[in-house]
Formats: C-alpha cells, sequence, structure tokens
C-alpha cells in the first residue's frame, strides 16, 4: 500500500512540474517542435528554428492555468498527454497527430520536412510570378526562393522551379510541390469550409470561409483562427506583421486545412465537439471579455458635426422630451479641434491640438460633462486618432523614435502614426489622457488604428492603463474600427467601420457581428442607418430593431448628412425608433445576465443558428437570423417589408407578445410585416427578465422586474445584479437570482445568492405567462425576496364552502357535506349533468328524501383523473366532475415564505367570504321584497273577494230604482266586466312569468353553484367534439346552463391555446329572448363573485354584453350553437347560446 502511494505521489509530482514546460520533439527529416499546454483547453505547437524561448503573444491571455501534462512516448509517435484535454504528438513518419479527450485521433498533418522549406502536393494560387528556373529538386527550389526578398511562395513541378510574391492561397495539382518560405503546415481535413475567420462586406453574408488572412481594416477584419467540423479549432501566430496584416494564413481545401507563415510560427489546437465549444476555448485562450459598463447596453447616439454647446444641449433636451432612451453622447474631431488633420504634411500644423478642448464645444467642459450628466443622465465619449497633428509633438516624436517606421497602409497620414508598439511611447500617451479622464469623459472611440496590425491592442492596453490609475476600480470601455484575438478581454468594443447608408449594408451588418463574434470580438456595434449617407424613414427605422437585438447600439453619421435622430424622420418612423428604444432597456437585465454568462463561462451572448442547431444544416450559412441569448432575432432586412424566417426543430413561441405557436423545422413567410413588428421567436421553456420602461439605465431598476415565462416545458434564466460601474464583481460583489419555470406544476420558483446591498437591485418582480394562441396572463407585482414561489394555476376552491354561499336547499339536493368535500382542491373540470330515468328506482327518491346526505364515490383512471360519482335521484340528475392540473392562470397563491402565505390565505378567505355574504344579503333583501310583494298580492285578494257580495247587493238595488239606467247599466256592465277579467289573466300570466323567471334565476345560480363545486375555473372555450368527450348539459326545466372546460375532452383535442386562455365559457341554450335579460348577467356576476372576482360592465350593447374580470374582458354575446353535437336530444334544433368569452387589448 505505501509503494503504491509512493509512486502515485512521484506521478503527480512530475504532472506538476510539467506544468508551463515544454517538451522538445525532434522531427525525422530535421527540425524541432515544442509541445505544451496553454490553458485548461488549448495545446501549442511552436515551430523551433534557433531554439528561442516561447513568445508570449497579445493575442494569447488564458483565463485558466495551464492544463497539466506528462510525456506521451509510444514506438511510433512522441508527445505530450493531458488529462481530459487529449494529446499532441509526432509520428514516426514526422505527422503532427492531435487527440480527443477519447484518445481518438482528430486531425493529423502531411509529414513535416524540413521546416524551412515545408511543402505539399499543389501549387500556388495568386500573387506575382518573380521568375521561372530550372531546379534539380523541390529542396533546392526552396533555397533559390529563400536567396531571395521579394519570394515568398515557390512551385517546383519536376522541371522548373516557379517563385511567386505573396501568393493568395494554394489549390491542389498533381506533379508540382508546393512550398511557402519559410513555412508551411497542412492538416488533413473534410471541410472544406471553416468557421470564426473574420469578414469584410464581400462576406457578410456567410458564416463560412475556405481561408483567411489575419488582416485589420476599415469595413473589414479577419484573423488567422477557424473552427473545422473535424472537431477542433486552431489560432496560429507569427512574429512577422506587415502593415496591417500578419503574415499567416490558413486555406481550407476539401482535403487539407493548410498553414502558410512567414517567421516565427505557433499553432493553438483546441478538441471541440461542436462550434459553440470551439468558441468557448478560443475564448478562455485569448481572455474571456470582462461584463461592460451597464451604459454600453443602452443607446450611444454619436455624431460628426456636433455644432457647439449649444446644439448639444438642445439635442439631450430633444431625446428626453421625445422620450427617447440615451445613455451617451459620442464626439468626432470638433471635440478637441475646430478641423480634422486628414491634408496635414507630415510636418503637422503649429496650431492645431491634439489634447485640447474645442472653446466653441466646449467652453467649460468639466461644468457642462456634469450637468450633462446629473439634468439629462447622459456620458460623453470622444472620439481618439493614433496619430499627432501639432508640429511640436511631431518633431519630438521623431526624436525619441516613436514615430511608425512604416507609415501604415494609409497615405493621408504618413509620418504621423505613433509607435505603441513601444512602452514608453505608451507611458507619454497615458498622460496626455489624464486630465480628459479627470474632468469626465466617460470612454473613448477609436478610429483610424489599421497603420499596424496590432495598433489598437497596444493603444487600448494604454488606455486602459491610465483609466485605472485615475479611477481605481472602475470599468474600461472603448469602440474601435477593428480588432485583433485578445483585444475584447480589455473591455474594448468595435463597429463594423464607414458603412453606407443602403438596405445592402443592412444586410451585412448582422453577417458582420456574428462572423466578428466567431472570431473573437463578441461586442460589436454598427453605424445605425449608415454613415456616409442619409437613409429612408424606413431603412432607419428598421436599422434601429436591427440594433436592439445587438451587443451595442449606436447611431452614427457624417457631418454632410442629416444627423440620424429618431425626430428628424416624421412622426411614425419617430414612433416606431422611440418603441425600439424601449424594448432596447427593456431587454437590459436579459442582456446583462448575459454578459455576466459570457465572462464566466465563454458562452456567446449573440451567437449564429448554427452554433445552437449544429445539425440542422438549413442555417449553417445563415446571417439574417441569429440567437440573441434564447431569442430567435429575424429583423426585416429589406425594403419589401418581407419577412422569411425558418424555426429549426423545437416549438417557437413569439416573442413578446401573443401569437400561435409554431412547430419546427419551418419556414414561414410573411409578404408584408408591419413597421413596428420585429419577427422573434423564443422555444417553449425559456425564461426572459425585463426592466420596466425607463429613459436611462440611471433610472434603472425603476420598477417591478418583469419575468416572461414561454410555458410548454420547463426552464431557467439567471439574472445577475452589480453596481454597474466598478470592477467589484470579479471579486463577488454582485447577486445571482435563479428563476425555474416547472411547466408540469406551473410554477415559478426563484433563489438568489450574494449581499443584496446595491440600489441597482430589483426588489420586486411581476410573472408574464405566455401560453400560445392570445393566452397571455399578467400576474401582480410582489416582493422579491431571497427565495420565493409563484404558482401560476388556477384558484384551489373548497368546493363544500362554496356550497354553502346559496341556499341550504342547495346543499341538500346537491347530498354532500362539508366532510366529504372538504379535502377536494380542483384545478380544473368538466361539470356534467344528465337527466337519469329511474323507472325500476321509483322507490329510491322516497327513501332518500329521509336522509339529507347521499354517498360520495371517487375513481382514478390512468391519465390521473378523477372522476367523483354522486348519485341524485331526488333531482333526476347524475353528476360527473373530471379534473386534471394542467390550467395556467395566475393566482394570488404566490408566497415567497410560509408564514406570509398563510397570512394572505387568510386574507383572501375572508374577502371572498365577504363577497360572498354580501351576495346572500342581496338575495336575502330580493327574497323580502319578494314575500312582501307576495303578502300584498295575497291581502288585495282576501279583499276582493269580501268586497264581491257587498258590490252584487249595491248593483241590484241601483237596477230596481231606476230601470233606464239599468238597461243601460245591464248593456255596460257586461263589457266591463270582460275587461276586468283580461286584465286579471294579464295580471295573473305577468306573475307567472315572474315566477317563471325567478325559478330559472335561481336554477341558473343552482348550476353555476355545480359548477363552483366542481372547481371549475376561468378556462379556455372549445366546442366538444362528442358528447363523449365529456358530458357538458345541466339541465333544469326550461333555463339549460352548459358549463364547459376542455379538460374533460380527450387530450389530443387539446390545443395549448385552448389549455391556457384565461377566460371562462358560459353557455345558455334556450330559444327565448329571456336569455339575454339582466337575470342572466346576474348569474354570470355572482358566479364571479363565488371565486373571489370582481366584475363591472363594460361596453354594454344589446343584445349582448360584457363584463371586466380581472383586465380581462368577458363578452356575454348571443351564439348560434347549430354546429355543436347536441349534449342532450330535449334541447330541439333552434339552440342559442350565452357565451363568455376572453377579449384581450
Amino acid at each position: 500500500m505505501e509503494i503504491r502511494f509512493a509512486v502515485a505521489a512521484i506521478v503527480l509530482s512530475l504532472l506538476h512540474e510539467s506544468v508551463c514546460e515544454e517538451h522538445i520533439v525532434q522531427l525525422p527529416l530535421g527540425g524541432r517542435l515544442g509541445l505544451s499546454t496553454r490553458g485548461a483547453s488549448s495545446f501549442r505547437v511552436r515551430f523551433l528554428y534557433d531554439g528561442a524561448d516561447p513568445r508570449e503573444t497579445w493575442e494569447v491571455q488564458p483565463e485558466e492555468a495551464d492544463a497539466p501534462f506528462s510525456l506521451r512516448i509510444h514506438s511510433d509517435e512522441k508527445g505530450i498527454d493531458s488529462p481530459g484535454l487529449g494529446s499532441i504528438a509526432v509520428s514516426s513518419e514526422g505527422k503532427l497527430r492531435l487527440r480527443g479527450p477519447s484518445g481518438d485521433v482528430i486531425t493529423e498533418s502531411l509529414p513535416l520536412g524540413q521546416l524551412s522549406c515545408a511543402a505539399v502536393g499543389g501549387r500556388p494560387q495568386g500573387g506575382q510570378q518573380i521568375a521561372e528556373l530550372p531546379a534539380a529538386s523541390a529542396g533546392a527550389c526552396c533555397q533559390i526562393c529563400r536567396a531571395r526578398s521579394n519570394c515568398t511562395d515557390w512551385a517546383f513541378d519536376g522541371t522548373n522551379c516557379i517563385l511567386v510574391k505573396d501568393a493568395s492561397g494554394w489549390e491542389a495539382a498533381s506533379g508540382t510541390t508546393w512550398g511557402r518560405s519559410p513555412g508551411l503546415l497542412a492538416f488533413n481535413s473534410t471541410s472544406a469550409s471553416v468557421f470564426g475567420g473574420g469578414a469584410g462586406p464581400k462576406v457578410a453574408t456567410s458564416l463560412q470561409r475556405s481561408g483567411a488572412t489575419g488582416r485589420v481594416a476599415n469595413r473589414e477584419t479577419f484573423v488567422p483562427y477557424y473552427y473545422t467540423a473535424d472537431g477542433y479549432a486552431a489560432l496560429g501566430h507569427t512574429a512577422a506583421s506587415r502593415f496591417d496584416r500578419l503574415l499567416v494564413r490558413y486555406q481550407a481545401t476539401g482535403d487539407y486545412l493548410v498553414w502558410s507563415f512567414s517567421g516565427d510560427f505557433q499553432i493553438y489546437l483546441m478538441p471541440a465537439p461542436s462550434l459553440l465549444e470551439g468558441s468557448r476555448h478560443y475564448l478562455s485562450l485569448i481572455g474571456r471579455p470582462p461584463v461592460p459598463p451597464m451604459h454600453a447596453f443602452g443607446f450611444l447616439a454619436s455624431r460628426w458635426g456636433w455644432e457647439d454647446g449649444d446644439y448639444v444641449e438642445e439635442t439631450l433636451k430633444s431625446f428626453r422630451a421625445g422620450g427617447f432612451p440615451l445613455d451617451s453622447i459620442i464626439v468626432d474631431f470638433e471635440w478637441f479641434a475646430n478641423t480634422s488633420d486628414y491634408d496635414f504634411s507630415p510636418e503637422g500644423q503649429p496650431w492645431y491640438n491634439d489634447f485640447g478642448w474645442n472653446p466653441e464645444l466646449f467652453p467649460s467642459p468639466t461644468r457642462q460633462l456634469e450637468k450633462y450628466r446629473s439634468d439629462f443622465h447622459v456620458r460623453v465619449a470622444g472620439i481618439r486618432k493614433p496619430r499627432l497633428g501639432n508640429q511640436e509633438l511631431l518633431q519630438k516624436m521623431r526624436e525619441n523614435r516613436w514615430i511608425l517606421p512604416e507609415g501604415g497602409p494609409e497615405t493621408y497620414a504618413h509620418g504621423r502614426w505613433l509607435l505603441f508598439s513601444n512602452p514608453d511611447l505608451r507611458s507619454w500617451y497615458k498622460t496626455q489622457l489624464r486630465h480628459y479622464l479627470q474632468a469626465g469623459i466617460a470612454y473613448w472611440w477609436n478610429d483610424e488604428g489599421e497603420n499596424s496590425y496590432y495598433t489598437y491592442h497596444e493603444w487600448n492596453a494604454a488606455e486602459k492603463d491610465i483609466l485605472e490609475e485615475t479611477q481605481p476600480g472602475q470599468r474600461f470601455f472603448s469602440l474601435n474600427r477593428a480588432f485583433t484575438p485578445g483585444l475584447a478581454r480589455l473591455g474594448a468594443g468595435v463597429w463594423t467601420g464607414d458603412i453606407d447608408s443602403s438596405w445592402q449594408d443592412l444586410v451585412r451588418t448582422p453577417g458582420m457581428v456574428l462572423n466578428w463574434g466567431l472570431a473573437g470580438a463578441p461586442y460589436v456595434a454598427c453605424d445605425i442607418g449608415g454613415f456616409t449617407g442619409e437613409p429612408t424613414p424606413e431603412l432607419l427605422v428598421r436599422w434601429y430593431q436591427v440594433g436592439v437585438f445587438m451587443p451595442i447600439m449606436r447611431v452614427h453619421s457624417a457631418i454632410w448628412v442629416k444627423p440620424h435622430w429618431p425626430w428628424l424622420f416624421g412622426d411614425r418612423a419617430a414612433e416606431v425608433m422611440r418603441e425600439a428604444l424601449h424594448l432596447r432597456y427593456r431587454l437590459i437585465p436579459y442582456h446583462y445576465s448575459l454578459a455576466h454568462r459570457l465572462y464566466s463561462v465563454g458562452i456567446l451572448w449573440i451567437r449564429p443558428l448554427a452554433a445552437v442547431f449544429p445539425k440542422d444544416p438549413k442555417v449553417a450559412n445563415l446571417t439574417s437570423q441569429w440567437m440573441d441569448g434564447e431569442i430567435l432575432v429575424s429583423p426585416i432586412l429589406n425594403e419589401a417589408s418581407k419577412s422569411e424566417v425558418y424555426l429549426p426543430e423545437g416549438q417557437w413561441h413569439p416573442f413578446n407578445r401573443a401569437g400561435e405557436i409554431i412547430t419546427g423545422p419551418r419556414s414561414a413567410v410573411e409578404e408584408v410585416v408591419p413597421l413596428d413588428n420585429i419577427p422573434a421567436y423564443v422555444r417553449l421553456g425559456t425564461v426572459i427578465p425585463l426592466a420596466p420602461q425607463v429613459q436611462s439605465t440611471d433610472d434603472l431598476p425603476g420598477g417591478p422586474l418583469e419575468v416572461q415565462v414561454y410555458a410548454g416545458a420547463d426552464g431557467n434564466f439567471t439574472l445577475v445584479e452589480d453596481d454597474g460601474e466598478t470592477t467589484s464583481y470579479k471579486t463577488g460583489s454582485l447577486r445571482k437570482t435563479t428563476f425555474v419555470w416547472n411547466d408540469e406544476e406551473k410554477q415559478l420558483t426563484w433563489s438568489t445568492a450574494g449581499a443584496n446591498t446595491q440600489a441597482r437591485y430589483f426588489t420586486s418582480i411581476r410573472c408574464t405567462l405566455f401560453a400560445g394562441g392570445s393566452s397571455v396572463v399578467q400576474g401582480e407585482a410582489m416582493e422579491l425576496r431571497d427565495s420565493g414561489t409563484l404558482r401560476m394555476a388556477p384558484r384551489r376552491l373548497r368546493a363544500a364552502k362554496l356550497l354553502q354561499v346559496r341556499t341550504e336547499k342547495s346543499v341538500s339536493a346537491l347530498g354532500f357535506d362539508e366532510q366529504s368535500l372538504s379535502a377536494m382542491q380542483y384545478t380544473q373540470a368538466g361539470a356534467a349533468f344528465r337527466p337519469t330515468r329511474l323507472p325500476w328506482l321509483s322507490w329510491l327518491p322516497r327513501l332518500l328524501r329521509i336522509f339529507p346526505v347521499v354517498g360520495l364515490s371517487a375513481t382514478t383512471n390512468e391519465e390521473g383523473q378523477l372522476t367523483l360519482m354522486p348519485f341524485l335521484p331526488s333531482r333526476r340528475i347524475k353528476l360527473c366532475l373530471t379534473t386534471r392540473r394542467t390550467a395556467a392562470v395566475p393566482t394570488d397563491d404566490s408566497t415567497s415564505d410560509s408564514s406570509e402565505e398563510d397570512a394572505r390565505k387568510a386574507a383572501a378567505s375572508k374577502a371572498r367570504l365577504k363577497a360572498r355574504e354580501k351576495v346572500e344579503e342581496e338575495r336575502a333583501e330580493r327574497r323580502a321584497k319578494e314575500r312582501k310583494g307576495k303578502q300584498k298580492a295575497s291581502s288585495e285578494r282576501d279583499s276582493e273577494a269580501k268586497m264581491k257580495p257587498k258590490k252584487k247587493a249595491k248593483e241590484d238595488s241601483d237596477k230596481d230604482d231606476d230601470g233606464e239606467a239599468s238597461t243601460e247599466g245591464e248593456s255596460a256592465k257586461p263589457k266591463k266586466s270582460r275587461k276586468d277579467k283580461k286584465q286579471k289573466k294579464e295580471k295573473e300570466k305577468e306573475k307567472e312569468k315572474e315566477k317563471e323567471k325567478k325559478e330559472k334565476k335561481e336554477k341558473a345560480a343552482f348550476a353555476a353553484d355545480f359548477a363552483v363545486a366542481a372547481g371549475v375555473d376561468m378556462v379556455a372555450p372549445t366546442t366538444p367534439t362528442s358528447a363523449n368527450g365529456g358530458a357538458y348539459i345541466a339541465s333544469f326545466g326550461r333555463w339549460p346552463l352548459w358549463i364547459h372546460s376542455p379538460i374533460a375532452m380527450p387530450r389530443s383535442k387539446l390545443t395549448a391555446r385552448s389549455s391556457f386562455a384565461p377566460s371562462l365559457l358560459l353557455r345558455s341554450y334556450g330559444t327565448e329572448d329571456a336569455l339575454f335579460s339582466d337575470e342572466a348577467h346576474c348569474a354570470v356576476t355572482d358566479f364571479f363573485a363565488l371565486l373571489g372576482l370582481q366584475t363591472k360592465p363594460s361596453k354594454a350593447h344589446a343584445p349582448a354584453k360584457e363584463h371586466v374580470v380581472q383586465g380581462v374582458d368577458l363578452s356575454l354575446e348571443p351564439e348560434s350553437c347549430c354546429h355543436c353535437e347536441a349534449p342532450g336530444p330535449h334541447l330541439g334544433s333552434n339552440r342559442r347560446g350565452l357565451a363568455v368569452r376572453p377579449a384581450f387589448a
């Protein structure tokens, strides 16, 4: 045992000692490779020419420690193994071989020969042919190329040596050998294209690349990185660069992935089974981006051409007065100079001020910046250029050799570009920026830094350093026109360059964002509306809508065009752009949490569908749609307003609005999409937190957090909150609230972790449930405690208590006692009442009248339905109640702890009791009036009967005294008597009708008692397909009432819409117009009162009327039901209905 432990200790020691070291492998044909790990998920392969130590690069700064490795020594290969990562080794034939964690070979290279003359079968493509000379071998051809300074590529066809300068690629060709001086590496591959190489305008609408060269430029950035479906990601690096590019390139042919390079070369290989995992490993290698300050998630208004201080203030007032949210403005040249420097000579101008303030725009910089922050809640950012224009400063730069010697590819500033690779220059530059930060400049807009490949990285490093010196703990943020791998870890964002105001550039924008995200720049903006032209109102609106779902939302325009402010493009366009900005700000809690996830685990926030649905070939190259977290966005990108949305596998619900659930994979085409509509979808089970409507991030939280739940599947989301400004979140100063939706229980729970000490934290929430169709249910706001539960299920009613609300007659007629039902709580039910003939049980009613209670039996079927079968012969009725827990209507059952739950339940019970008592009082008053009316009518009849003999005697006496009068009276008296009899009969008929109406009303109320006893809550209206799907008729004389719940129907007949729509369907069938009388509406009102809901009349119109229940319009309207299968034959063919339906605004 002791020996075993000792061996294990030695092995662990060897593993530990090998961390960060390099294992050298000798190649069979000469040359050496250095093998090691870098970070937790990458192998590094270094081509050793001079035995130099591994050099660090700007690109690579892993988040985790280097993975431990051990030596891999076999008869056929030598290399290193790393547990959980895989292995990298060189075979006896000189092949570089990459294995994954399972030990399977992912890829291997062609045999590596002399590193200085590596070659592969094929010939160069493109470039400039220098010469064609005879040569004895491929090695001799390689040496000829190396001897010439202008030769980068060569090809040997067996006889001749072809020398080429700057070949653009390589193509397979038999009988020809191609090499690159000095290096080439080719991996076998089945992929003709790869992901992650970056993008420019020509390839923006495609995700896949056949090759890339590291290059930065206005409107395009390409990086030497790829992910291949072969199962790994790769990042190449060389020490050699030229102007705006790195001298390394890869190309995919379908058979090989070929790297060609100059200078010291090293490649990082990352085994990864998917594009999403490859991106995670890549970001882990180059450094995951920190969370930007919260204001960067708002709206950034940029402009070249701010006129003066008054114009700035008037613009800010217009934003606020118009209700257009805004967080910062960005100022071009005019903030520090009164002109641009594009036409300056290399010597510069003596009057130009590179680090001052323009007095026309900022006469009192510190005071103005403070006012903008305090009065308008707006920050200010300023542009910077990586050059100087002042003559004296340029002379100093030359004396210190701080001017870029090559001058850069741009000729307009030749001799004035700063050499940011020099640490001393960076130190000097920092001191020039200090006073800006002290005055209140919030962040930098870095432009035109494409003069050298690494300028942006070195430039941002200097800016970040001075921020940390002047404002320790504050987050760094900047906007840059291009990037290199690793720039994002500094806190730098990018924008897509000086694009045009055209539909074509709008179409390109999503692809640029997606491709740059895969290439290592997750925070991307664009010039909304285009930089160089003036967009139409519709184009600008659609661009704003795209910006809502981008990592950074920024508008910009040139000095010669109208600013792209919303109110300058017409009232309708302004209104829609305002709505887009409001949605942008509502999404901030969601986006901000996704940014935290990106920082902590490296999952891209904005990503292509190909990263989420890797097996779906239809999304492999799709850029017009993308995933914003869990939201599938497909905005309008064409002038015709046509929408063509492809929804991958799964069930999808429209985002942030009611709509039908769509099952994918499916393509949906809409010919004309309204201007204010942004097509977007989420999968069922998605949970999304939204902020209330605010005008800046300073206003957050601003009210309750809305948690949107898209029912139909389980889901969760973690909301992350911090102070929004400092880097303290990196040391744990934040709060995480995890929301979990349980679809079976229709329940949202949450729990928090972290200190609850920030003013920015939300203190209350409300839940909105989307369940397909018109079903959108919004709950009330409640306190957001450390943990809690929100049940989105129907009100649980205790049937026995509700049965006592009406009359004792109802209770005794039902035959239920309180004890038998008190433990039974229903979620949804279908109540069925069928006339029952009992000729062979005629004795049973007489027997049951003796007993006040009839027994109750319950059975449960395989589907979990509960069927109650009380037998009520005294009413000749058979009652079936069928329940299932599937509905989704928010209730006030929501609690954060048990004590509050008990108190709330008691209060709710008390409120319902008061409502029921009120109903009883009103009913007692009506009955008292009815009794008084009956007593009065009875007394009048008795009095009239006593008076009749007296009247007759008097009439006889009058007849004897006056014969003529008697004769005339005799002819008139019969007519009067007939009239009196007729009036009397009419009165009696009216009384009978009144009595009949009262009976109908009581029976309707009685039927409502059955519904309440059954636990029928607000359920969706549907039409039964057969009487077997559940009996729905309650027959009480001439007043039949259909109380309908779709849960009694077979599950195959249900839809998501019918399962969750917050409505109650009460249908009353009959042939009389009296069905639509006030009595029927009273019955409905009483029914909702029983449920503890208050109603009020709304938009009454004959014969239909409406009631409002908890913000839902419930319309009572006549409805023909001849299409329904008759629940009972006694109804006849002339059926009409009284329907209660939901009507959403």
